[in-house]
């Protein structure tokens, strides 16, 4: 049954790409100091949009094109643990921030591997310090 749901969801992805416009939001959402490490595009609360990786935040973006733009984000510091699972063709992650978690899916799996351990790096790291 995964393997139908990722296989329609893949065919459709192409015709809502040419219809986001959550690339156009990047610099607006953006602090002054932060920098994209990384970015994928995949469902959040059943809405596609654009997940981006900073220096400071993981930060969830998606833009309609008449009706406004919705942002979700999660500071690095905050975030407790990174989970993530791939299928066949895509994958899901899981983010947990204090008591609350974002589930991310229908990411692409290679570029989910890279935005998931990336951002464990990161977080183990910021521990670390």
């Amino acid at each position: 049954m995964k393997f139908w749901s990722e296989f329609f969801f893949l065919i459709s992805v192409p015709l809502r790409l040419l219809f986001s416009h959550e690339d156009e939001a990047v610099q607006d959402v953006l602090h002054e100091d932060e920098e994209v490490i990384e970015s994928v595009r995949g469902f959040f609360n059943k809405s596609l949009g654009l997940l981006i990786s900073t220096n400071h935040r993981v930060i969830f973006i998606d833009k309609k094109p008449f009706w406004g733009i919705k942002v979700v984000d999660f500071y690095n510091k905050k975030i407790s643990s990174v989970v993530y699972e791939t299928f066949f063709l895509t994958g899901s992650m899981i983010i947990a921030v204090e008591n609350d978690k974002a589930t991310i899916e229908y990411v692409p799996k290679k570029q989910l591997l890279s935005f998931a351990e990336s951002l464990k790096r990161r977080i183990y790291l910021s521990e670390a310090v």
